[in-house]
């Protein structure tokens, strides 16, 4: 019984985690193309750097450029690595758009002072009526 009772509960904390995963995922590809295409408006070319596998964040990138015509250049790391590379770029880094889903890194990137401000006015703009 306490055999039987062990593999019923026998599950990663990953896998409890899948469709929090997926729906937060889907929420920020929401809010990507809701505001990404206002600060696109003067490029042809949006550069994103994502702590995200390249299989995982492709397609919805790929949609993004179907819907808006926008291209993505795309550079899939890890986000340490990122957030190393976007201190060491300074002001002359090419990303428009950091993804992670790190919380770690996300914090470390704010305080190292990689993000702009980005005021409600500009995604009020960006998100159509």
């Amino acid at each position: 019984m306490s055999r039987s009772l062990h593999k019923a509960h026998r599950t990663t904390p990953c896998t409890n985690y899948r469709p929090l995963i997926g729906i937060f995922t889907a929420c920020s590809v929401l809010l990507f193309s809701m505001i990404i295409p206002s600060i696109a408006a003067a490029a042809d070319q949006l550069t994103v750097y994502s702590g995200r596998a390249e299989r995982l964040i492709k397609p919805a990138l790929d949609e993004f450029t179907a819907k808006t015509g926008i291209q993505i250049a795309l550079l899939s790391s890890g986000t340490t690595e990122l957030v190393n590379r976007m201190k060491a770029e300074g002001n002359r880094s090419p990303a428009d758009v950091f993804i992670t889903n790190d919380a770690g890194s996300l914090e470390l990137a704010r305080t190292a002072g990689l993000f702009r401000p980005l005021s409600m006015r500009e995604i009020e703009r960006a998100i159509p009526p």
